[in-house]
Parts: C-alpha cells; sequence; structure tokens
C-alpha cells in the first residue's frame, strides 16, 4: 500500500470545501459524509499549510 492512507487527496477536498469554502462547522461536515472529527480538523490544517497540495 502507498503512504497516501484509506483517503485519497481528491476525497480529501469535498469535506475540506465544506469547512472552508461553504461555512460548515467541521462537526457538521463530519456528520453528512461520515468522517472522524480529529481527521477532518487534521485535513483542513493541511490544507492551510499546504493549499491545495492535501497529502
Amino acid at each position: 500500500m502507498d503512504n497516501l492512507g484509506p483517503y485519497r487527496p481528491k476525497f480529501k477536498n469535498e469535506p475540506v470545501s465544506l469547512v472552508l469554502n461553504q461555512g460548515y462547522m467541521v462537526t457538521e461536515a463530519c456528520r453528512l459524509l461520515d468522517v472522524c472529527e480529529t481527521t477532518l480538523r487534521r485535513w483542513v490544517n493541511e490544507y492551510r499549510t499546504h493549499g491545495n497540495g492535501i497529502q
């Protein structure tokens, strides 16, 4: 298995976009997409640090 983990960057962009671009709270986006809150917070921080290059 590669080092991208179970989620691909393309998948990560949707929940991150809900939070950063559409004004959803992290908890709301997590419920909608069934993603762990800790995971989504990490993705949002990665986006803020690396821009579009979510790893």
